[in-house]
């Protein structure tokens, strides 16, 4: 399964420039009879120290502005479409937050197997993050409500169209939208859920969601299902792992 189109992940990385391959790639059915050769560049991005295929890297093509999160097993694909007209060589960024961005460049005329593209692992964010992770799990155990929590493989290869959709559809929160305003059904009345970005309230969060497409997110926390909810983005978690900003860590207060 593969993510259709989606807005570029955030700058959060300085630009590497590494040299790796991009190459088109004809995918031929189980059938007997092969499918129609395609335009669509096909790969698959791996960390380059164990080859543990990475999801949720986004690969955009240099210039076009779009781009595709990967998969399952790392896979992406970018439709014909998207480098239609566009002068070779083709050149690919790549980015994951705790991994060096990196730059692939190929001529796409060219013809071979799918190209494997390695990133490398930035020890200190990926440290940064496991302990945040470590902190936001133990004030998870530590509140007296339910929570159900989502990280960045599950928010990356969900078929959700934004965050909400995740929200209503993954989390199963059951939240109506009534006179401009999200409500959600609680105790048999409905509610509206407190929403919190990044560690700080956010009113309005929900719409603010809606914009967001699910891989733009690292972490979904659902407390008390669905009256208060907590959305964590990519680069509030590239800055406090690397130490540029101090988290709040608010308790949480079930109810």
């Amino acid at each position: 399964m593969h993510r259709p189109f989606v807005r570029p992940y955030g700058g959060l990385f300085p630009l590497l420039a590494l040299g790796a391959f991009l190459f088109p790639v004809s995918e031929a059915g189980a059938q007997d009879t092969p499918e129609e050769p395609t335009d669509d560049l096909v790969g698959v991005v791996v960390d380059a120290e164990s080859g543990r295929p990475l999801v949720g890297a986004f690969v955009a093509l240099v210039g076009s502005g779009r781009g595709s999160a990967t998969g399952a097993e790392g896979r992406f694909v970018l439709p014909g479409d998207l480098h239609a007209g566009v002068d070779e060589p083709l050149t690919l960024e790549v980015r994951m937050l705790g991994y060096e961005t990196l730059e692939a460049t190929r001529e796409a005329s060219e013809e071979t197997s799918p190209p494997t593209l390695r990133l490398r692992p930035d020890p200190i964010v990926l440290e940064g993050l496991t302990v945040m992770t470590d902190r936001f799990r133990a004030r998870r155990r530590a509140v007296a409500t339910s929570v159900r929590a989502y990280d960045r493989e599950e928010l990356s290869t969900t078929a959700a169209r934004d965050v909400v959709d995740f929200i209503r559809g993954r989390a199963g929160v059951p939240l109506t939208r009534q006179r401009g305003q999200w409500l959600v059904w609680s105790r048999g009345r409905l509610v509206q859920p407190t929403v919190w970005v990044d560690e700080h309230p956010f009113p309005g969060g929900l719409d603010f969601l809606a914009l967001h497409q699910p891989h733009e997110i690292y972490l979904v926390e659902v407390y008390g299902f669905g009256r208060h909810i907590r959305v964590y983005t990519n680069q509030y978690m590239e800055r406090v792992s690397t130490g540029r900003m101090f988290p709040v860590l608010m308790n949480v207060i079930g109810s």
